[in-house]
């Protein structure tokens, strides 16, 4: 881990954990689910500061998982990944599957992957419906606060939530 949820000192804020990792490790799947989102269209080591390529801005390259654990339904969202994905949108993936390369893309100064997790208060069917409609990753929980909750979700701190290793 080389960075977790904290404040930049111009402000704003990391909303999500940081694993760093050379260019091209293999990113897994933290949980069973769904791919909802895939992007892999930016060069894999092209990122530097206040780059807003990809989507959301800045991502780079970006998956948007939902997973069901232990009747909770979680989105995972992982950026800054190398432009070679293994998955597709409405692809299932089990926990431990390769999904993607980590990279360097969009606002990165090095190789990682960036993961934002949010706990949703919808069912599986309603997570798809709404991001199909709004393309949200935050889930209506924004992207200042780092606790924030919404009326289909709450941040969570992925630190809290993934093994250290």
């Amino acid at each position: 881990m080389s960075a977790g949820t904290w404040s930049y000192p111009g402000g704003g804020l990391h909303l999500g954990l940081d694993l760093a990792a050379p260019l091209y490790t293999d990113v897994h799947a933290p949980a069973d689910g769904v791919v909802l989102y895939q992007s892999a269209g930016q060069p894999a080591d092209s990122g530097y500061p206040g780059n807003q390529s990809g989507y959301p801005g800045g991502a780079g390259n970006s998956i948007l998982l939902l997973c069901p654990v232990q009747d909770r339904l979680y989105s995972v969202a992982l950026y800054h990944l190398s432009d070679i994905h293994h998955v597709r949108p409405g692809q299932s993936v089990r926990q431990g599957d390769v999904i993607a390369l980590s990279g360097n893309a969009g606002n990165s100064t090095g190789p990682h992957t960036h993961v934002e997790i949010c706990e949703l208060t919808m069912s599986l069917e309603e997570a798809v419906s709404y991001f199909l409609d709004t393309a949200d990753f935050s889930f209506g929980t924004g992207w200042d606060t780092p606790g924030a909750c919404s009326q289909m979700a709450c941040r969570m701190r992925p630190e809290q939530l993934l093994p250290a290793s």
